[in-house]
């Protein structure tokens, strides 16, 4: 079966900025979708939120099979297998399933200091994405347990094609803020996302001598 690209979703793969994020056709909810397909996006987003929103963990862990990447403030841990992709927007990381335009899995990262909050950060996201959602909205804090503020983001848009989990997670004492997404057809992997969002760490930036 041939593998449906997220290429050309351009919300999909990040929502680096408002006029490149128009709501295109793949984004654009139909009118006439059969309400079993809405029954079931909005059951995989539940069961995906149930996931998302339980305990982070402080030691940001790379798990078996992950390789961890760093850039400025920004760390996590991605799939060993996986390949570079083009950042876009504020984004540093961006790494995929696949290369060029025929992943179906995508990760982005990077800093979003102007956010001040990991909520705040999310708004700005969701603000810029252009999605009309075909199910509600779900954002929720997760416990990490170390003080620092994690907040998730999670919609499923485009009639149920396409699932976007964003992570913004702010450290009071650096005073930094950092956004992770994940994009995917169909839904994120539950498993991928908790591994995911168990390794986003915010790391000290050296001063500039």
């Amino acid at each position: 079966m041939r593998r449906r690209s997220l290429a050309h979703v351009p919300a999909a793969a990040g929502l680096p900025a408002r006029s490149a994020v128009a709501p295109g056709p793949a984004a654009a909810p139909s009118a006439t979708r059969a309400p079993w397909r809405r029954a079931a996006a909005l059951g995989a987003v539940v069961a995906l939120v149930a996931a998302l929103a339980g305990c982070g963990t402080p030691d940001a862990p790379t798990p078996d099979g992950f390789v961890r990447v760093v850039e400025d403030s920004t760390s996590v841990a991605v799939p060993s297998t996986w390949v570079e992709g083009t950042p876009t927007g504020f984004y540093a990381i961006a790494r995929q399933d696949a290369a060029g335009d025929g992943f179906a899995v995508r990760l982005l990262a990077g800093t979003r200091n102007e956010a001040r909050t990991a909520r705040g950060a999310l708004n700005d996201i969701r603000d810029f994405a252009g999605i009309i959602p075909d199910t509600p909205t779900n954002m929720s804090e997760v416990e990490r347990g170390d003080g620092r503020e994690m907040w998730v983001w999670d919609v499923v848009y485009g009639d149920g094609a396409y699932n976007l989990v964003a992570w913004g997670l702010h450290d009071d004492e650096l005073d930094q803020t950092v956004v992770v997404t994940l994009s995917a057809t169909g839904t994120v992997d539950p498993e991928l996302a908790t591994k995911v969002r168990d390794s986003i760490d915010i790391v000290e930036v050296p001063a500039k001598g």
